[in-house]
């Protein structure tokens, strides 16, 4: 494992784990602003702190979703790779 690989593939194997660390963050802080919503008791402030949260998280796994296709398609472009 290892032998063959070019420099192009642990660039692309770093990128996909920094994109992946990134989704595993923006997943927790979605997960978080659901749960400061679902226990503000009602206060306006922290219902719309959880919302802006959400809204945030959302945007930020869209963002992320899209680099790493990318990525994705300009590593095999570049590599020549097929499949995953």
């Amino acid at each position: 494992m290892g032998v063959g690989i070019t420099f192009q593939h642990l660039i692309g194997r770093v990128i996909k784990a920094v994109l992946g660390i990134s989704g595993s963050l923006a997943l927790a802080v979605f997960v978080w602003g659901g749960f400061m919503w679902l226990t503000s008791g009602g206060s306006p402030d922290k219902i719309e702190k959880g919302k802006k949260m959400l809204v945030w998280a959302v945007m930020g796994l869209a963002l992320i979703f899209g680099a790493y296709a990318i990525t994705d398609f300009i590593i095999k472009a570049v590599t020549g790779a097929t499949g995953t």
